[in-house]
């Protein structure tokens, strides 16, 4: 899997960023957010599988998924 990364800057209020990535088996792993005010800061980290999609293809499966705290 080739490594997305749409987090490279600030982001306006409202806006979103999203990091996707392969993992390994038995690595662990986490996500880091700073802001200046976190009142309405919100974020998840969700771990998808890739399925195939009835047609020949394949998609991104979630899995599991947690709010960050």
């Amino acid at each position: 899997m080739v490594k997305v990364d749409t987090c490279d800057s600030a982001l306006p209020p409202g806006d979103f960023c999203a990091v996707a990535t392969g993992i390994s088996s038995g690595v662990a792993y986490a996500c880091i957010a700073t802001a200046g005010s976190i009142g309405n800061l919100r974020g998840a980290m969700t771990i998808e599988e890739t399925a195939p999609d009835g047609f020949g293809g394949s998609y991104q499966r979630p899995i599991r998924s947690a709010p960050l705290q």
